[in-house]
């Protein structure tokens, strides 16, 4: 039977944990932190958890405000689900929120969660849209996009923009296989698929998609 570890702390000291004792980077435990602080302490006040969570994933922190959100969570985890924040879910958040300071609490938590829950589901040739939806979820208050917002490339033979990931893409092409040649018509049979999948939905008229969360 596979261990099952409990901690407690304020996020920071979750966090540090994770670092030192998990061997986690220094990224993957600042969002292992607050996805299972958020997931786990539904008996916490909300808006006070949102807002320590919130102050926590940006980086721009202070000793004054550190005794502020000083609020102590409890956690539990398997070795095997950091692997996958280390491995797996961080980079593809990283990918799509960079190094830049989060704009909403609610924006970079609905992607950090449509990530969780689905990224098991996700082919190879699937995950340049994958990505690209959660880009603009990143971006934008709304939560539907269509097709065109889901696509990575509009300009036909462009430079593919997710060069320096690892899968493999069918929709590369060139001699060095740098250029992208997917089109809308993929695009909507992909987003079409996780729609199957359980992981989108459509809205009545089929012309928009979101997360199922």
């Amino acid at each position: 039977m596979e261990q099952i570890y409990h901690i407690s702390g304020t996020h920071d000291e979750i966090q540090f944990i994770l670092e030192k004792e998990f061997d986690l980077s220094a990224e993957a435990a600042r969002i292992a932190a607050a996805m299972l602080i958020v997931d786990q302490n539904k008996e916490q006040d909300q808006v006070q958890l949102e807002e320590d969570t919130f102050w926590h994933l940006n980086r721009e922190k202070s000793e004054y405000q550190s005794h502020i959100f000083s609020t102590r969570y409890t956690i539990s985890f398997s070795k095997a689900m950091l692997e996958v924040f280390d491995e797996l879910l961080v980079p593809g958040i990283l990918a799509v929120c960079g190094f830049e300071k989060f704009a909403a609490f609610s924006e970079v938590m609905y992607c950090i969660k449509a990530f969780v829950k689905n990224f098991r589901r996700i082919k190879d040739s699937e995950c340049c849209v994958y990505f690209q939806t959660l880009q603009y979820l990143k971006t934008h208050n709304n939560r539907w996009f269509s097709v065109d917002q889901a696509t990575p490339c509009l300009e036909e033979d462009a430079v593919c923009v997710h060069l320096d990931r690892k899968w493999e893409c069918r929709f590369r092409s060139g001699e060095r296989k740098e250029n992208c040649n997917i089109c809308n018509s993929d695009v909507k049979d992909i987003l079409d698929t996780f729609c199957a999948d359980s992981v989108m939905e459509k809205n009545e008229d089929g012309t928009l998609y979101q997360y199922k969360i």
